[in-house]
């Protein structure tokens, strides 16, 4: 029978491929992905998930951090509000500080501009910023509200971290001090802990000795000694050494007296006596050894300041026998443990250094103007060296703080700043319930709370909110008080904080003081960037209970926003400002290695959507299959295979759709109850992964949503069941139960897998959901559907592990006969299967409720299966192999071979129709085809 066949095959719109750069845009256009907040905040009533946007830098273009950040947040967004949350997500930015000073006004000279033309060109930048990361937001797909953004320099923002400010100072955590703060000479500026990075940096180590003034402890054990006695002081920071007041020891000690070649000595201890034979040169011989106790009372003259008299060794519990020489230079003026030793023994804070990080006059004419960091050091040494003080020099490599926006290296520098008193905070009172994700970083977080000092909160730049100090321009006493700030915030609320600077001092300060213009200025410090960014809940956390559902940012945060954030909540209100705090790693190159233009070595989101035509949802994808919690390395290989995920889910879906084309879920669906065993089987797995891909979002981790739902599409879809039902989808009376029943369960797979793929592929479940008539609310706004519980079917999954073992068996024989090219199609062959425990087929049948023979044909794809028949004489048995399946623990032995069909002495005929093995005359239709053309004609 030869002619033209009436075949069910797939029938759909849906592109097998499309170009993202078009088609993106058009489904986010079609699908309104932009309102879908709105519309969640209308239509949800399961209640409130704020998700608080921690402010990103208005200072230049997004980059892969960016995307790490904002997918991750709209992911868990999405979820939530599938699952009926109102989510409220304000998406917000950080405006002021040095780096958008720096950018906006790299063409004017900061110290001859005013203020506030400084401050609008930093502002303009701002703005300008903050529109351009916005649009990049919106075109990744983030759902925000993006009608009401916030950024610290609103107004009102801005009046909040003033009285925010000030409940702080009310309590007496916020003081003016003077002490050793970290300086930056290249923005010229104080900084806090969170605003430095480490680097190596080489710097000269000189080990100098002090002649010892007066030394009770130990004049008992010198009787040998002949030239005079020196305590050996190791440094790298030699420029310190003109504001050295004491030398520190520790009574832990031992500490040895060691004479030179010269006749002198020196005291080091003895610990570091053989690793400092360099230092001590040839010939040195240890004198005697004394406890640290012995050098009690012992005093010293610092020859590069005789001036200064004798001055005191003192004990310290910082100091050590690990490194230098066990004695510690002590400089109250420029170390945080020096200062400590300082306040507690009443030592001078000498600190002459000026804001550029240079000499001034106090330390003489000839050092004068130097900076200290570079010529100002080798100008000290030198002297030393004069002074035949130096025992030894040389370059040494370490670690040191630099400014983290301009990289240049900082000092340690005595001034007048503002602090907030943070020493006495604890992880275990502040954050008691707080969810850490991952759970390691609890501890990070407790360990920079538990090591911090005072926050130093005053910035000398202009880009900033002011503090709302006045100074008394005779004695230089502070004013702030309830009158000053309530009449500053209500002008901050009319002009934004360029009042400060813009305003005459007769309309800065309230009219309850107009008799005190004349004696009083106002202050020009500002406030710290983490001090704006770090009181955001003041402003974005009213429509809560005063606490963020979550909180999420990148790893540094532990020492920046959580930490500011927790410091500033915690001191004023004494609780967290969030629930759940979750971290994620930097964006690498591939090789592990940190992003930098010098490098080359640099990926923008622009190069991966425009460029390189990978598009929004392969690099959303990207996000979702890492495992954020630590760095990720992101490449275009990596990009390529994660394309090519994004491709597999998209066949997969595409087959669905093809194939439910004359399909009506509220006409055609099949009752469970009437669903073959391998469409029960399907529900099952269907049901699982559901379960599954729901716990990984609620743990966040949404790796294993992505691989739950390619391995649900390789493995159990296209691999497997697709295969299986193309036969029944395609030659199959079209409204027969068998047909209707797979369409019922591919309707339900496309629906959840649509649904579970949602938060993290907007744009292609959306288009899919375009495509599909009965998904015309979109597959957001259909929201999480709960799978029936009459899916759950163990009994079936348990005989169907047997099943896919046994088949698995089957496809590589089959896999030799295609190889050897004996057979083309799977339905070229005849199957042969023998069973050490024919038991098996008993269960098959009984479990199944199915004949087995059919049933093993339909799951292997082949025309014919015989089962426990001996090899007949005269089949070529060539292909064959051996396998075990297991169930209920009890094994069985398979051998399965393979039969061309092409090539035997069958009894039966392929049909032109359906290409089974199954006619009974050549080129004539099988018994079902005839049926199906029938019905048809």
């Amino acid at each position: 029978m030869k002619g033209k066949f009436r075949l069910n095959l797939p029938k759909t719109k849906f592109p097998l491929r499309a170009d993202p750069l078009t088609n993106e845009p058009r489904v986010k256009q079609l699908a309104d992905l932009e309102g879908h907040y709105a519309w969640q905040r209308g239509h949800n009533k399961k209640g409130d998930f704020l998700l608080h946007d921690g402010p990103p830098y208005a200072n230049g273009r997004p980059h892969m951090g960016h995307v790490m950040n904002r997918v991750l947040k709209d992911i868990i967004n999405r979820h939530k509000a599938m699952l009926g949350f109102r989510v409220h997500f304000r998406p917000g930015w950080d405006c002021h500080g040095l780096p958008i000073e720096l950018k906006a006004c790299r063409d004017l000279d900061s110290v001859s501009t005013s203020p506030l033309k400084i401050r609008q060109k930093a502002k303009k930048f701002a703005k300008k910023t903050i529109k351009e990361q916005m649009e990049c937001f919106k075109q990744w797909g983030v759902m925000a509200d993006w009608q009401s953004p916030y950024s610290t320099m609103d107004k009102d923002y801005e009046a909040n971290q003033l009285q925010i400010f000030y409940e702080m100072y009310k309590q007496g955590c916020i003081y003016r001090g003077l002490k050793p703060v970290y300086w930056s000479p290249s923005s010229r500026s104080a900084l806090a802990e969170a605003e430095l990075e480490y680097k190596d940096k080489i710097s000269p180590a000189v080990y100098i000795k002090f002649p010892l003034a007066h030394s009770p402890g130990l004049d008992p054990y010198l009787g040998g000694l002949k030239g005079s006695l020196h305590a050996a002081v190791w440094t790298t920071t030699p420029w310190t050494l003109l504001s050295n007041k004491a030398i520190c020891y520790s009574p832990e000690l031992q500490y040895a007296v060691v004479q030179l070649q010269s006749g002198d000595a020196v005291v080091m201890a003895t610990k570091r006596v053989e690793n400092l034979a360099h230092v001590l040169g040839p010939d040195f011989k240890v004198l005697t050894t004394v406890p640290g106790s012995g050098l009690l009372g012992a005093s010293y003259i610092n020859p590069l300041r005789p001036e200064d008299g004798d001055l005191p060794l003192l004990a310290g519990d910082h100091v050590t026998g690990d490194t230098g020489t066990g004695l510690v230079h002590t400089a109250p003026a420029h170390g945080l443990d020096d200062y400590h030793i300082g306040t507690r023994h009443n030592l001078p804070l000498f600190s002459p250094v000026d804001d550029n990080g240079c000499y001034t006059s106090e330390v003489g004419p000839d050092l004068e103007g130097m900076s200290v960091i570079t010529d100002g050091s080798q100008a000290v040494i030198s002297k030393l060296d004069l002074l035949k003080a130096i025992l030894h020099s040389e370059s040494y490599t370490h670690r040191y703080p630099h400014d983290w926006r301009t990289k240049g290296p900082v000092i340690l520098r005595t001034t007048r700043q503002w602090f907030a008193a943070v020493g006495d905070i604890s992880a275990e009172e502040a954050l008691p319930g707080v969810q850490m994700v991952p759970e390691t970083s609890y501890n990070r977080l407790s360990s920079f709370l538990k090591g911090r000092q005072d926050w130093c909160i005053s910035r000398q730049r202009y880009w900033g909110v002011p503090i709302p100090v006045f100074y008394h321009i005779g004695t230089g006493d502070h004013l702030i008080n309830d009158d000053c700030i309530a009449h500053i915030k209500h002008l901050f609320l009319q002009h934004g904080s360029d009042c400060w600077w813009a305003l005459p001092m007769s309309q800065l300060l309230p009219s309850s003081m107009e008799d005190k213009v004349d004696i009083y200025k106002r202050g020009n410090d500002t406030m710290d960037v983490w001090f704006d960014s770090g009181t955001s809940w003041a402003t974005v956390l009213k429509e809560s209970d005063g606490a963020a559902d979550m909180y999420l940012e990148g790893s540094d945060q532990h020492r920046g926003w959580f930490q500011s954030s927790l410091i500033t909540s915690y001191l004023t209100r004494r609780r967290s400002p969030y629930k759940c705090v979750l971290t994620h790693g930097f964006v690498l190159d591939a090789k592990g290695i940190k992003m930098s233009k010098s490098l080359g070595n640099v990926i923008s989101p622009e190069d991966i959507i425009e460029k390189q035509k990978f598009g929004v949802d392969a690099m959303r994808m990207w996000v979702a299959l890492s495992d954020f919690t630590g760095d990720v390395s992101i490449s275009t290989q990596i990009l390529q295979q994660t394309r090519e995920h994004l491709q597999k889910l998209r066949n997969t879906c595409r087959f669905m759709l093809g194939n439910l084309y004359d399909f009506d879920p509220a006409i055609h669906a099949v009752p469970i109850e009437s669903l073959s065993p391998l469409d029960k089987y399907m529900l099952h797995l269907l049901y699982q992964y559901c379960k599954e891909v729901k716990s990984n979002y609620e743990e966040f981790d949404f790796s294993k949503v992505c691989q739950s739902a390619i391995n649900l599409a390789t493995k159990d879809l296209s691999a497997f069941y697709f295969e299986i039902i193309k036969d029944s989808l395609y030659c199959d009376e079209v409204s027969g139960v068998a047909r209707r029943g797979i369409q019922t369960v591919l309707h339900h797979l496309l629906v959840q897998v649509l649904m579970t793929l949602a938060p993290v592929l907007p744009h292609l479940t959306e288009e899919v959901a375009l495509a599909y008539p009965f998904m015309e609310e979109g597959v957001f706004k259909r929201g999480w559907w709960a799978c029936p519980e009459e899916w759950y079917s163990p009994a079936t999954v348990e005989i169907f592990h047997v099943v896919r073992d046994l088949r698995d068996i089957v496809m590589k024989v089959l896999e030799q006969a295609r190889v050897s090219k004996a057979i083309g199609s799977s339905l070229e062959a005849e199957v042969n299967i023998r069973l050490s425990d024919p038991c098996f087929i008993d269960t098959l049948s009984e479990h199944l409720q199915f004949e087995p023979v059919k049933f093993l044909e339909d799951i292997c794809v082949v025309s014919n299966v015989r089962l426990e028949q001996d090899q007949s004489a005269g089949r070529d048995l060539s292909f064959s192999t051996r396998g075990l399946i297991t169930q209920s623990k009890k094994e069985c032995e398979v051998v399965v071979s393979a039969i061309p069909l092409a090539t035997s002495s069958s009894d039966k005929y392929k049909c032109p129709r359906c290409w089974k093995y199954h006619s009974k005359y050549l080129e004539g239709l099988c018994q079902r085809c005839q049926n199906v053309e029938h019905t048809l004609s």
